[in-house]
């Protein structure tokens, strides 16, 4: 696998959507794969992500860890040769 994305999450449910096909739009040459980790999203970001996209791994935490700690819990997961941290506003 060429690339790994982690994307951290709270609260993200209107923008996440976006991010997630943007991804699959500019990795169309490329083999990737989509980690997201939700720090315990009070909206429908864990719903949306879970109904629209079984593709993503997604990690759900019971409270937010904060951005550092989840973005090196995703990263321990990875498969990609290459690791690229995305936030969901990109």
């Amino acid at each position: 696998m060429d690339l790994s994305i982690i994307t951290v999450t709270w609260n993200s449910g209107d923008l996440i959507e976006k991010q997630i096909r943007s991804v699959k739009v500019g990795c169309k040459n490329v083999s990737f794969e989509q980690i997201i980790v939700d720090n315990a999203s009070t909206d429908k970001t864990v719903e949306l992500i879970s109904n629209e996209f079984s593709e993503v791994k997604l990690i759900k935490n019971d409270k937010n860890r904060g951005f550092a700690f989840s973005n090196n819990q995703a990263a321990k997961l990875v498969q990609g040769e290459f690791l690229l941290f995305l936030n969901p506003d990109m």
